[in-house]
């Protein structure tokens, strides 16, 4: 728990990430949600970032919040892996996010549950949900401008701007029909901005405005769900369908290009003829 005015700072590498994760290290375990808890996260004036850190098996891979009054802080992510958690990857209550190769996947409820408004960047990044130990029935993607805490009988709603939620070269997937849920609150005055720029969604296809030059509905042909491989297939349609957003390398290093994959990976041929 990184309690107020504190802040945490991992420093991974490509070749030596940082792992979060319980301690049954046997094979059996590899792969098994709620071992541990979560990492907590309170307001502070120092940024707390993660480069090159893998969290797994927990319950909750980052919770983000303010206690009271925001102090300027931002939650860096970079190059980071967050999977197998039981209940939400990442939850936040009136935070700034800024994500570059991020993985998000397989939970037993949203990948993002980003609630009270807040500011979010994420570029480069792939969000991925296959959950298959139960029935999930929360969309991957959970954005809302509210709050309800159940205080006894009485139900308190907290309600904040949502400043910016932007998302660029992305890739949101699962296994539901629909995996996006914009949540605005029926009686707020909250600002609710976000903008999803040269995406692939699954969603019902939308004309809003916010979403501009996306792609709806097609699978991105991930080589493998069942473990956590979310590399691209030669075939898949988000091949060359990014634009360069200071994200040179991939998360395993690869250089973008001029025209680059959406997602956290780019797709590359290995020489024996197989692919990523």
């Amino acid at each position: 728990w990184v309690y107020r005015y504190g802040a945490i700072q991992v420093n991974g590498t490509l070749e030596d990430p940082v792992m979060f994760q319980g301690v049954r290290l046997e094979q059996n375990y590899q792969d098994v949600p709620a071992q541990w808890d979560r990492i907590w996260i309170n307001e502070s004036d120092v940024n707390s970032e993660f480069n090159y850190a893998i969290i797994k098996n927990g319950t909750i891979g980052i919770q983000a919040e303010t206690l009271r009054t925001g102090l300027g802080n931002t939650l860096i992510l970079n190059n980071t892996q967050i999977l197998n958690m039981q209940g939400w990857g990442i939850f936040t209550r009136f935070y700034q996010i800024e994500g570059n190769n991020v993985l998000v996947a397989n939970t037993g409820s949203s990948l993002m549950n980003l609630t009270t408004g807040g500011s979010y960047q994420f570029k480069n990044s792939t969000f991925a949900n296959y959950w298959g130990y139960d029935v999930r029935k929360d969309p991957l993607l959970h954005i809302s401008d509210y709050f309800i805490l159940q205080n006894g009988e009485e139900q308190l709603v907290y309600t904040g701007d949502l400043e910016n939620a932007y998302f660029g070269n992305c890739i949101f997937y699962g296994s539901l029909e629909n995996e996006i849920l914009l949540d605005k609150y029926p009686e707020s005055n909250s600002l609710f901005n976000y903008n999803f720029d040269y995406s692939l969604l699954k969603t019902p296809s939308t004309n809003d405005e916010f979403f501009t030059n996306c792609i709806f509905n097609k699978d991105p042909l991930f080589d493998s769900t069942q473990i956590n491989d979310y590399h691209i297939d030669s075939l898949s349609p988000v091949r060359s369908m990014g634009i360069p957003m200071d994200n040179p390398y991939d998360l395993d290093g690869v250089e973008r290009g001029e025209n680059p994959d959406l997602g956290a990976y780019q797709w590359v041929p290995i020489a024996d003829g197989k692919f990523w």
